[in-house]
């Protein structure tokens, strides 16, 4: 493992509290993570991950589109093996994954976790529960 990833592994919350403070906004550094995102190929986890789908990537796109520095600090974009995208928060215990046609979220609370499995994507609602997801 390289210094990022073992720093990663062992504290992600210093990782993520790091990461939303370098010089980029945090809408700029979540642009071009999405960039490296929608350049992955069948295969990117060295296994059989599907690229991430071009209809997720214009949904987040659209996302980013329509938020402000504020609403996205502590959030990373991560690829998952499915074709989606997670957005994740370490410092809150928090996700939203966002496919072609829908989304789900969570949040951890202590024991308990809360979210919803199946949303309909629009980006009034997802902005919706990424505010609620930052409060």
């Amino acid at each position: 493992m390289n210094q990022i990833e073992l720093e990663t592994y062992n504290n992600p919350t210093t990782f993520a509290e790091r990461e939303s403070k370098t010089y980029l906004g945090n809408v700029d550094r979540l642009y071009q993570r999405l960039l490296q995102v929608s350049k992955l190929q069948q295969g990117w986890d060295g296994y059989n991950a599907l690229p991430v789908n071009s209809q997720v990537i214009d949904n987040m796109h659209v996302v980013l589109d329509n938020c402000d520095s504020t609403q996205l600090q502590g959030w990373q974009i991560f690829p998952e093996i499915n074709g989606t995208i997670l957005l994740q928060n370490s410092v809150r215990r928090a996700g939203i994954n966002l496919g072609d046609k829908t989304f789900s979220y969570f949040i951890i609370n202590g024991n308990n976790v809360d979210g919803d499995d199946s949303k309909s994507f629009s980006v009034s609602l997802f902005l919706n529960v990424l505010n609620e997801l930052n409060d």
